[in-house]
């Protein structure tokens, strides 16, 4: 099993935030890691601990397939700062996932066995679905989850490892394993613990919608072209709306440009693949003397998006004159042939 070295395991922290869609500034390298997470208006203070997930030692004296961090090179108890979130975590290279603890009850450790264990089953759970809860003892459950999710788990880590009783755990469990929950189901739960199921419901299917999309079109902008690692999966029909679903056909893969620009109705994309500039917006933006670059939007009028190789994974023409109904454009523009 690969060990990494501290600098390491920062690089991988710094990946996952960025998987996560967000960007990483480290502001200071020991342990903790020091991490200012930015996403457009979002900003996170982020107090990483991180060890890597090992074997434990013999067969003979742990339970077979149960693997551990050692907490080293700190002093109890572990630093918690008011504005930040403090993350308690082992990384496995091999399988590219996280566990993570509960740092709230995990602050303070004994100096003479500073371990905490895993089960091998439950990160190989996370790595294929995203996310997989377990049970160390009745009251303290660890949590392992993917790189992409690191976010996912960073800003939502207090709530999950409230998730304790057994009903409580089964729902959690079923969420992250994107299984359909029973709305009567949410409504038992105690209300603090609604909202978090709810959220995490959401996660696998996006997760998969993101790989999905992202596959399809190779990591080029389906507008622009350009990959470079900045490429987001967009909806054609938006989150909430009834018709909206995690088809591969319900998305274009986008750069944040000109996903911005789509959402935001800039430009927009018939159901023949034409991309269709607004020019109204447009002509409105340079009235009021923000327009610089509207020129470069109107040149795209008319031009065919990129298109997947596989024709299931193309845009559905209905999904597309209903991502501009939504929008707001014109109904010459989306209605029906």
């Amino acid at each position: 099993m690969a060990l990494l070295s501290k600098d390491e395991l920062l690089d991988r922290v710094v990946d996952a935030v960025r998987l996560s869609g967000w960007t990483a500034i480290v502001l200071a390298e020991g342990r903790p890691f020091r991490i200012r997470a930015i996403k457009r208006e979002e900003s996170v203070s982020l107090l990483v601990y991180i060890w890597n997930i090992t074997s434990g030692g013999p067969e003979t004296v742990r339970p077979a397939g149960e693997l551990r961090i050692q907490i080293t090179g700190v002093e109890p108890p572990l630093a918690v700062d008011r504005g930040s979130l403090t993350l308690l975590l082992g990384w496995h290279d091999e399988l590219s996932v996280f566990a993570g603890y509960d740092v709230v009850r995990h602050r303070t450790f004994s100096r003479a066995s500073p371990s905490l264990q895993v089960r091998q089953t439950t990160l190989e759970n996370a790595a294929q679905r995203g996310m997989a809860a377990q049970h160390r003892t009745s009251q303290d459950i660890v949590v392992g989850f993917t790189p992409d999710q690191f976010m996912n788990y960073a800003t939502h880590q207090a709530e999950l490892h409230q998730f304790r009783t057994g009903v409580e755990f089964e729902v959690l469990q079923a969420a992250t394993a994107g299984q359909d929950i029973p709305e009567e189901d949410v409504d038992a739960l105690p209300a603090p613990r609604q909202p978090v199921i709810r959220t995490v419901q959401q996660w696998p299917r996006l997760r998969s919608f993101r790989i999905g999309v992202l596959a399809a079109y190779d990591g080029h902008c389906a507008i622009c072209r350009i990959q470079l690692d900045l490429v987001e999966a967009a909806h054609i029909i938006p989150v909430g709306h009834p018709e909206s679903n995690e088809m591969k056909c319900n998305g274009l893969a986008l750069c944040p440009l000109h996903h911005d620009a789509y959402d935001d109705a800039l430009l927009g994309v018939g159901d023949n693949y034409h991309i269709v500039a607004n020019a109204a917006r447009l002509d409105d933006l340079v009235a009021r003397g923000i327009g610089t670059g509207a020129d470069l939007f109107r040149t795209l009028h008319c031009s065919t998006i990129l298109l997947p190789p596989s024709q299931p994974d193309r845009p559905r023409p209905a999904y597309l004159r209903e991502g501009l109904r939504v929008r707001g454009w014109p109904a010459d523009m989306w209605a029906a042939p």
